[in-house]
């Protein structure tokens, strides 16, 4: 006897309303609200035995800080890491400032960003990508006397939470010197 598996609702081949996923017993998997064809609003994953696992909020396709997660006993998960920084000053010795980011429990599911959020948006098209290998993320900063730029930095981690949702955390970072240049 077979089960629905998905419901997606199409407009002129453009999702719309909310898409819901099945698990094989026929329990609600996901919910997920869609406007003009991209996931807009707060997508609903639930546990096998029907509770709620996440609320993970979308603006227009793209991800928002506000990720709420649920135990099995429906219990909110309050505890994530946080964005642990170290700062080598070599500027002495060859004007050079070393910036290296990880997680404060060394997670390597993660993925780290220099940037702002523009209202709680995460949206990969304007911030900068920074190279994070093993869970680390490093920008190497040089010392131009003549460049005047900002006095901290804020970074932003893209990390997968143990229930497989994504997580955006962020931090920002004073900087030694408004004379340092990427």
């Amino acid at each position: 006897r077979g089960r629905i598996n998905t419901e997606v609702y199409y407009e002129n081949n453009i999702k719309v309303d909310t898409s819901r996923w099945y698990y094989t017993d026929g329990k609600i998997y996901r919910e997920t609200p869609y406007q003009s064809g991209v996931v807009h609003g707060v997508q609903k994953k639930y546990h096998r035995n029907g509770l709620l696992k996440a609320e993970i909020p979308f603006v227009y396709g793209k991800r928002k800080v506000g990720l709420k997660e649920y135990s099995i006993y429906n219990n909110p998960v309050k505890s994530y890491p946080s964005i642990s920084h170290n700062i080598s000053d070599k500027r002495a010795e060859n004007k050079q400032v070393q910036l290296t980011v990880r997680l404060s429990n060394n997670s390597q599911n993660v993925k780290f960003y220099q940037g702002e959020l523009e209202k709680g948006i995460f949206d990969t098209d304007k911030v900068k990508y920074i190279l994070t290998e093993k869970g680390k993320g490093s920008i190497a900063f040089v010392e131009k006397p003549d460049f005047a730029g900002k006095n901290q930095i804020n970074i932003i981690a893209y990390y997968k939470t143990k229930n497989g949702n994504y997580k955006i955390l962020q931090k920002r970072i004073p900087l030694p010197s408004t004379h340092l240049k990427e």
